[in-house]
C-alpha cells in the first residue's frame, strides 16, 4: 500500500484514553478503517467506495433514529450471498 493521502482521527467515549477510531484513504479505491484503545489495536478493514457509501447511510440512519426522525433506509448493504466480493488475487 502507498503512503495516506488523508488521515480522519475520531475520539470516541468520554475520556482521553478512551478509543479512537481512524480512517485513511491509501488510494483511490481503498480505505482504512481501524479502532485502537488502551494499547490494543482490532484488525483495519479496508473498504471499497461502495461499502463507505453504505457505512455513511448505516450512520445516516442511525442519527436519524438517535434524534427521533423515521428511518430512511433499509438494509442499506443489502445481503450478503457469500461469494467473494473481490476483483482482484
Amino acid at each position: 500500500m502507498s503512503a495516506a493521502y488523508v488521515k480522519v482521527e475520531i475520539a470516541t467515549g468520554r475520556r482521553g484514553r478512551d478509543p479512537r477510531i481512524h480512517l485513511s484513504v491509501f488510494s483511490t479505491e481503498l480505505v482504512a478503517l481501524s479502532i485502537t484503545g488502551h494499547g490494543e489495536r482490532t484488525p483495519t478493514l479496508l473498504l471499497t467506495r461502495q461499502q463507505v457509501l453504505d457505512l455513511r447511510n448505516g450512520l445516516t440512519e442511525c442519527l436519524a433514529q438517535i434524534n427521533g426522525e423515521a428511518p430512511r433506509l433499509a438494509n442499506a448493504g443489502g445481503s450478503w450471498d457469500g461469494a467473494e466480493r473481490r476483483a482482484s488475487p
